[in-house]
């Protein structure tokens, strides 16, 4: 086996350098499309809302499991629905 100290690392990549061997082919052909995932962001967090909206009128939520449920998804807003910056030491 030739020297991997960097080889299949996919240094910069979510999963890099922690492991000997980089991802199977699979993963690197779904990840490439992750950036769409934060674009879409503030979309998912608007149709959360209305789910739990909905989970509360129909009786599945109590007024302050729902009103928990929307205080987490303001707070995941107001992280700005961008793509956190990998840090240095994963």
């Amino acid at each position: 086996m030739a020297d991997s100290t960097h080889e299949g690392t996919n240094e910069g990549a979510l999963w890099g350098a922690r492991f000997a061997t980089g991802p199977a082919p699979e993963l690197v052909e779904l990840s490439r499309s992750t950036h769409f995932d934060w674009i879409l962001a503030p979309y998912d967090i608007a149709g959360s809302h209305a789910h739990a909206t909905a989970l509360e009128a129909a009786g599945y939520l109590e007024p302050d499991e729902a009103r928990r449920m929307h205080e987490g998804l303001d707070a995941v807003a107001r992280g700005g629905g961008r793509n956190p910056a990998p840090r240095a030491d994963r």
